[in-house]
């Protein structure tokens, strides 16, 4: 918007320079054509020094409101008539000046050669207000104000109704993922404002949103069959990390160590082992995580013996498996 309003701005003060600049030249070109039809008629009335003649002749510029001086001077460059009479002397040029027109004072003055044959008889005078040239530039301002403010009010209420279309569905988009986020419920969808870019954009976003609520959801169900199949098993299944702290307790290592899966997980192995065995089992443990084995018994551990939770000791037949997750090495 306010590139806009810079270049309204500038387009105004060119045309009103352009208009300016025309109006004064055709200003000029009007008075040069009066000066010399009025110096054209001027040269006997001057060459034969009749004042009556040559006051008549200045008093003929009456009509034109914006000319409030004219003077005569004669051939010795000394004032010999003016008008108006009742001006003052003293408000008129005491010599003539060079032939020509400038704009001095907010008016236009110039001298015009009055010419006899061949000789020069005298000079004319003529001074002009420009106030119609002062009334114009009013007008354009008041036009490039009026114009100006409409185009404010007009761009700011554009920019409102383009605001609203273009922040409206962004805040919808951030309000979503906002709940989404703090809720994590994937099922949440951002409302769609439109078929243009940010529909789409929003299409995008839904879409994704979906993928993500489809994955896991598949998760959850992989979870659920996997802590099926762990909880079912008839066998005691005991996981731990690589520091060997337990992570998973089905239910038959419940059963078979006398211990609840919320107690046991986060303790450290050794606590369901008799301590002979504990510094073997470690080391053990460790060098089968260095290999390329994946699985195997643990037969080599013979006797083997756990610990119940009530510090009973019992044999047992165990194997062991490794794997990675994410770079971390699960047992």
């Amino acid at each position: 918007m306010l590139t806009s309003l810079v270049v309204l701005l500038v387009t105004t003060a060119a045309f009103t320079a352009f208009d300016s600049y025309s109006y004064r030249t055709a200003l000029v070109h009007h008075y040069s054509t009066t000066g010399a039809i009025l110096a054209t008629h001027s040269a006997p009335a001057l060459s034969a020094l009749d004042r009556a003649e040559a006051e008549g002749l200045l008093a003929a510029i009456q009509p034109d409101r914006n000319l409030v001086r004219a003077a005569l001077y004669d051939q010795a460059g000394e004032l010999f008539v003016r008008y108006p009479k009742s001006e003052h002397v003293g408000a008129f040029p005491l010599k003539p000046g060079p032939a020509g027109w400038r704009f001095q004072g907010g008016r236009l003055a110039g001298f015009v050669p009055v010419e006899q044959g061949p000789t020069t008889a005298g000079t004319l005078f003529l001074e002009a207000e420009v106030r119609p040239l002062h009334a114009r530039l009013r007008l354009f301002t008041g036009i490039a104000l009026i114009v100006l403010a409409g185009s404010i009010l007009l761009a700011l209420g554009l920019s409102q109704v383009l605001q609203r279309g273009i922040t409206r569905p962004i805040l919808a988009l951030a309000e979503t993922a906002e709940l989404v986020s703090r809720r994590h419920d994937f099922s949440l969808r951002a409302p769609r404002f439109g078929s243009d870019e940010l529909g789409s954009l929003t299409d995008a976003f839904n879409q994704m949103l979906a993928r993500i609520q489809q994955t896991e959801a598949e998760i959850r169900d992989s979870r659920a069959r996997f802590s099926g199949i762990i909880d079912s098993a008839m066998d005691a299944i005991v996981s731990v990390d690589a520091a060997q702290r337990i992570t998973l307790f089905n239910g038959a290592a419940e059963s078979m160590f006398g211990c609840s899966a919320a107690e046991a997980i986060g303790q450290p192995l050794d606590r369901f082992m008799p301590l002979r065995f504990q510094q073997k089992h470690r080391k053990d443990v460790e060098e089968f995580g260095r290999s390329a084995t994946t699985s195997r018994a643990m037969a080599n551990l013979l006797p083997l013996s756990a610990l119940r939770a009530n510090g009973t000791e019992f044999p047992i037949e165990a194997s062991i498996s490794q794997t990675q997750i994410r770079g971390e090495k699960i047992y």
